[in-house]
């Protein structure tokens, strides 16, 4: 196996829209929280334990990383057939990696992402009651039946193109989740139920609607006829180096704009990764 191939195969040059969907949905996480905390809007998002709830960010990019990767592993092996025939060159179909090889990558990957989450919600919920099957867990294991769905249906309808949406909302919504826990909540829980989901489905429905246009752009990604609205993989790519600043334009608005500078840099990073490994 080579590990070049590995790294094509797993995309890791998309890796840090992830990172920066992470840090987004986290900070999401925390904003609605201190909207319910009696700590109000100007409340700083570190508090005294800063360390603590950046290492469980850093834990929660990391679970997110590697069910991304996995199921962009998934994906490759259920399609190598059709890749043998467009996109010869893949890992797959060109050889590099076998697919006994791809297929326990992907199990590996996905299980062990899922592993991360539990550990991660675990550690979010020290000072709480510990629940196994906490809303974090639950939109995990969510996010992580979408991408089978994804991949074993993408190929037989084009209305799957909102499962892949459906994803990228996933990962924003379970970062939030884990993020949510922590902090004290002293207002009534309907009270920060709702102020959860109002400033997080603001979050979650832009990543839900941009990545849907993505994925129905790449699916068009081949056809001759669509060359003179898009270059093909390049636009693709241009569009998925572009996501981490939709992250960044909603912490400006929230009034996070220095936290907003990693997700410009996410964006960054995306750009140079494409350079040296293909993103799509």
């Amino acid at each position: 196996m080579k590990f070049r191939a590995l790294l094509e195969l797993m995309r890791v040059s998309n890796l840090p829209t992830v990172w920066s969907n992470t840090w987004m949905g986290w900070l999401a996480g925390n904003y609605a929280a201190m909207l319910t905390s009696g700590l109000g809007e100007d409340a700083p998002v570190f508090f005294e334990n800063w360390y603590y709830l950046s290492g469980i960010g850093v834990l929660a990019a990391l679970a997110m990383s590697l069910i991304y990767s996995g199921g962009m592993v998934m994906n490759d092996y259920i399609d190598r057939d059709v890749d043998a025939l467009e996109r010869p060159g893949r890992p797959i179909p060109s050889g590099r990696i076998s697919i006994p090889a791809a297929r326990a990558l992907a199990v590996f990957m996905l299980l062990l992402g899922l592993a991360c989450v539990v550990l991660t919600d675990r550690l979010s919920q020290a000072n709480g009651a510990k629940l196994f099957l906490s809303p974090a867990v639950l939109l995990a294991l969510g996010l992580v039946v979408i991408v089978f769905l994804y991949n074993i249906l993408h190929q037989k309808s084009a209305l799957t193109v909102m499962l892949m949406g459906a994803c990228r909302s996933l990962l924003v919504l379970t970062c939030a989740a884990l993020a949510f826990v922590p902090l004290p909540i002293h207002e009534s829980l309907p009270k920060a139920v709702l102020a959860f989901w109002l400033v997080v489905v603001g979050v979650a429905i832009p990543a839900f609607a941009y990545t849907g246009l993505i994925s129905a752009a790449a699916r068009r990604e081949a056809d001759p006829r669509c060359r003179r609205w898009f270059d093909g993989p390049k636009t693709i790519m241009n569009m998925i180096a572009a996501m981490p600043l939709l992250d960044a334009l909603w912490l400006v608005l929230m009034g996070l704009w220095p936290a907003s500078l990693v997700c410009v840099g996410c964006a960054g990073l995306t750009k140079l990764g494409h350079r040296r490994i293909a993103g799509s």
